[in-house]
């Protein structure tokens, strides 16, 4: 790897840490009436300048742009297509900031069935020699497919603080967290609704489950498709690609549900915008960019 390279991956990690650190609590103050500590919500009359002084500048520079954003387009377009709007808007900006890094991270997927294939041809073999041997060859299919392994990271780091500054302009702003969905109240957990007798949040959760599913399997599902296809092109031993994370993927699915169950409507509703996004992008990736390059 190339020197310069190196120094902005660490520059990428550090600003990235940066954001995690700052921007991981959402802030909160105490409700007069019920005593109990709640979201601190970003209303219309709040201010840059106002956000800048009070708060971090996470907070400032990158939540309260998108929260106003959202606050213009609910009138046209309500709260879940504001919430669509941004999200999508905010993923194609990153997308092209950062194409050539996640155009390797998708052939890296394309290519795990082959990796796996090296992997069990030394499969026992504990020895230096034999070490070296599938390391170099895993490097030779890195280099026959233009994969810099490393490169992918630059699109991860990018995206972590976007992720954290969606989520946190979703729960910060008033406009979204008092508006409605289908006549259901964003504000209110999707537990309490349950509870209440309105199934129609249910059946956002049954959503939520099966778009998310969908967009962790995805890319799998397309390497082992492109895999399977090559595999009769080229007649040799189709290889299966295992999902990549493994339990982590189910970890995550365990974990957003949760969240959505006892968080409040407008949650669900960027969770579910979120993993339609990463379907589109993934089927993009695979089948536009990828394919042409």
């Amino acid at each position: 790897m190339k020197k310069n390279y190196k120094k902005l991956l660490f520059v990428m990690f550090g600003i990235s840490f940066l954001f995690l650190i700052t921007g991981c609590s959402i802030p909160t103050e105490i409700d007069p009436q019920t005593q109990e500590s709640v979201t601190k919500l970003i209303t219309s009359d709040i201010t840059f300048t106002h956000m800048l002084k009070n708060e971090d500048w996470f907070q400032a520079l990158f939540v309260w742009p998108l929260v106003k954003m959202m606050a213009i387009l609910i009138p046209y377009t309500g709260v879940a297509g504001s919430i669509a709007f941004v999200t999508l808007g905010v993923n194609i900006i990153v997308m092209l900031l950062t194409l050539k890094s996640t155009i390797s991270q998708q052939r890296m997927t394309d290519i795990q069935p082959q990796i796996i294939k090296i992997q069990k041809k030394y499969e026992g073999k504990k020895d230096e020699v034999s070490k070296m041997k599938m390391v170099q060859e895993q490097q030779d299919l890195y280099k026959k497919n233009n994969i810099n392994p490393l490169s992918s990271m630059f699109a991860i780091f990018l995206q972590l603080p976007v992720m954290y500054a969606i989520f946190h302009s979703v729960q910060r702003s008033s406009a979204v967290q008092n508006g409605e969905f289908l006549g259901l109240s964003l504000s209110q957990s999707l537990k309490d609704g349950i509870f209440n007798g309105e199934y129609m949040y249910l059946l956002m959760l049954l959503l939520l489950f099966l778009c998310q599913i969908i967009s962790m399997k995805l890319p799998n599902i397309i390497a082992n498709y492109k895999a399977k296809n090559k595999a009769k092109l080229t007649l040799v031993k189709y290889e299966k690609a295992v999902i990549q994370g493994g339990n982590m993927m189910y970890y995550m699915l365990i974990f957003i549900m949760l969240m959505a169950f006892f968080g409040p409507g407008a949650m669900t509703i960027y969770w579910t915008i979120s993993a339609l996004v990463m379907i589109i992008k993934t089927l993009l990736l695979a089948f536009v960019f990828v394919k042409k390059r």
